[in-house]
């Protein structure tokens, strides 16, 4: 603390702030021209100046007492006025900390603007991914579509030209009618029911197409060997050595027709079965349609491939057994004018050497006959064993047939879950615009809410300068008036 005399016996009290400006101002306008002098500075200089109204002065006393009674009034209220001057700067002081206020304020807007913004492009980006999906999905429903209509166009086709009325093409039965007619009226959410009965028909039709191709031709067959069997006198042996297996042949045959009957009976039924169980199918399948068709046309070629093998090997089967009756039937020709010719010369002499010499002639052309039954036997047992590997071809597609079954039911599944997940994401994609959209509300009204307290600041700011100028002006007005005050008190 530093104390400052007066010369009436009093002290002022100042505090040791040297970066206070206004009080050194305020000592140093009191030290350099406001200092007060003493009464008796005051008649020591107007004694020593002989001054003529001394005697008046000394005997007036009372009015000295007043007039010090005034300056320490005045001296107390200097100093309240001094301690009131020097306290404002503190209070100004916290000025800086509300700017420190709207710069944390405005930092934390300037985050929340950010995080707007970022929540905003990611909902841009979430709408993009959302049309691109849609955009995917109805290029699948447009595919599938056109898939619908070349099927619709097939199974009409098959309704129209396989009638009654053409005695040459594949009659269709009730069931088969029935079946084609519900699927051509199902709608294009019922792609795979529709590929199914139409492959099923499309296979069914090239077997019995098959079947009925190779039974017309062993018919033919038959039926030329055995009109040039019984054209020669052996005919009757060899008609009676191959009707056991000719009937052993056709109770075969007509064991493995029933057999193929009964497996294309069984596929009806699966077709029947597959249609009235059919549920609908959700349009968001069609992009596994293509993966569908590509499948199934891997195996209708096989299909076909195994066929023309099948078909080509009874080809060559049949060739070799139409050379071997041709050379049958030389042979039996050659046996007739030779049983002629031993008719023609039984009165010779030398019938019997010529006997015993067409004998063993006769004996040589039967072992050879043997032969080529035995090769035909042996035709016979791959014609069996073509049909065995036919009817293994036949589970082999039964099998595929459910195998492709089991795939549309695991595609079904896979559908319905790719759907659950789409309605999760909507779901989630709502909320969540939900609450950012609530976000953006609160943060407006945050906004709103300091944009409020910052023009009051302003509005502050501005009254507090207004304030802290008319102080100024105060002050100055009464430094200035106590300025005259001790001018007027010196000359005193």
């Amino acid at each position: 603390m530093v104390r400052r005399w007066i010369p009436s016996g009093r002290h002022l009290r100042n505090n040791d702030n040297t970066g206070d400006d206004d009080d050194s101002e305020f000592t140093n306008s009191m030290d350099s021209g406001m200092s007060i002098p003493s009464l008796r500075d005051s008649m020591t200089t107007r004694s020593s100046h002989n001054d003529p109204i001394k005697p008046a002065l000394m005997n007036d006393s009372n009015k000295v007492k007043n007039l010090e009674k005034e300056l320490t009034n005045a001296k107390i209220k200097i100093q309240v006025l001094y301690e009131y001057i020097r306290r404002i700067p503190n209070k100004d002081g916290n000025a800086p900390s509300l700017g420190n206020d709207t710069d944390f304020r405005n930092s934390i807007i300037e985050g929340l603007n950010l995080e707007i913004n970022k929540l905003k492009q990611d909902l841009k980006a979430k709408e993009v991914e959302y049309q691109d999906t849609l955009q995917f999905v109805q290029e699948n429903l447009e595919n599938s579509e056109s898939i619908v209509n070349t099927i619709n166009h097939l199974l009409s086709f098959i309704l129209t030209h396989f009638n009654e009325q053409d005695e040459n093409a594949h009659l269709l039965d009730k069931e088969e009618r029935e079946t084609l007619e519900e699927t051509l009226e199902l709608s294009s959410d019922y792609v795979l029911e529709k590929m199914d009965t139409l492959s099923k028909f499309i296979i069914q039709f090239l077997q019995d197409f098959l079947h009925s191709k190779s039974r017309a031709e062993s018919k033919q067959d038959k039926e030329e060997f055995l009109s040039l069997a019984q054209s020669s006198p052996a005919g009757s042996q060899f008609e009676s050595r191959d009707s056991p297996s000719s009937k052993e042949e056709n109770a075969d045959g007509g064991y493995q027709n029933d057999e193929i009957h009964d497996s294309n009976n069984h596929i009806d039924t699966e077709n029947v079965m597959a249609n009235s169980t059919s549920l609908p199918i959700s349009a968001a399948e069609s992009r596994f349609e293509k993966t569908l068709d590509t499948q199934l046309e891997i195996v209708i070629e096989n299909l076909h491939k195994e066929y023309d093998q099948f078909i080509n090997s009874i080809r060559l089967k049949f060739e070799k057994s139409q050379k071997l009756e041709k050379i049958i039937a030389s042979k039996l020709s050659e046996q007739s004018h030779l049983l002629d010719f031993l008719e023609l010369e039984e009165n010779s002499s030398s019938v019997i050497e010529k006997q015993d010499h067409l004998i063993s002639q006769l004996k040589e052309k039967i072992e050879s006959q043997s032969v080529l039954i035995n090769n035909l036997e042996k035709l016979k047992e791959d014609i069996i064993k073509m049909k065995q590997n036919e009817k293994v071809l036949t589970k082999e597609l039964e099998t595929q047939t459910k195998i492709n079954k089991l795939k549309e039911n695991n595609w079904d599944s896979y559908i319905n879950d790719l759907e659950k997940q789409i309605n999760d994401l909507q779901i989630d994609r709502s909320e969540e615009f939900h609450v950012i959209q609530n976000q953006l509300d609160k943060l407006d009204l945050e906004n709103y809410q300091l944009k409020n307290q910052l023009n009051t600041l302003d509005n502050q700011k501005l009254i507090l300068s207004q304030y802290e100028s008319n102080f100024i002006k105060f002050n100055q007005n009464l430094l200035l008036h106590l300025d005259s005050i001790f001018n007027i008190l010196q000359k005193i």
